[in-house]
């Protein structure tokens, strides 16, 4: 499972990123990572204007269960 902390402008653009919890393996967390900066965001709004925000964003990897099993 990785962790990641955002904040997102007002624009919807991602403006910070951290890994708040990692996989433990340098690769997750750099496909975690490119995946949340390749996706499109909608700013909250507050009083009618779009406004800046942040959140965390959990992926957790699972491997498929036929991988590791003898054939």
């Amino acid at each position: 499972m990785c962790r990641l902390h955002i904040a997102v402008s007002s624009e919807g653009r991602i403006s910070d990123l951290q890994v708040a919890q990692s996989t433990g393996f340098a690769a997750p967390d750099a496909a975690c990572k490119d995946a949340i900066y390749h996706s499109q965001f909608v700013p909250a709004h507050l009083n009618n204007a779009a406004v800046g925000g942040e959140t965390d964003v959990v992926i957790d990897w699972r491997l498929p269960a036929s991988v590791g099993r003898a054939q």
